[in-house]
């Protein structure tokens, strides 16, 4: 449960998948690794710690992988987050992202932003 917080400290792009090398993936398959990426923006003029969350549900709405990065936001400041996933499954998943203060004392930072990645 989070607690506090009703974010607007940091904004973050719809998660997206990508290859290893960084361009953009339009056709996914099953067994595949992929890097779910996000853009996190700090709208305070101070710099701030903050965990971005990687969630991705399948069609059933239930969470098939959950990672999060860590960090400092500068001032006014981006960070770009990609973290690895292999589906094991064709579906549909939703993906959300969404950013937190601390893991141990979480503020929620950040408003959920979500996509969608079919797997065949």
């Amino acid at each position: 449960m989070l607690i506090g917080g009703t974010g607007g400290e940091a904004t973050v792009t719809p998660p997206a998948a990508e290859d290893v090398s960084g361009n953009p993936v339009s056709e996914i398959n099953a067994g595949e690794q992929v890097i779910l990426t996000t853009a996190v923006t700090n709208e305070n003029a101070q710099s701030q710690p903050f965990v971005a969350l990687i969630e991705v549900r399948d069609s059933n709405d239930i969470t098939v992988y959950l990672a999060w990065q860590t960090g400092t936001l500068p001032a006014n400041g981006r960070a770009d987050i990609g973290l690895s996933w292999t589906p094991d499954f064709a579906d549909t998943y939703e993906v959300r992202t969404f950013v937190i203060s601390s893991l141990s004392s979480p503020q929620i930072l950040s408003e959920i932003a979500t996509s969608q990645i079919t797997v065949n």
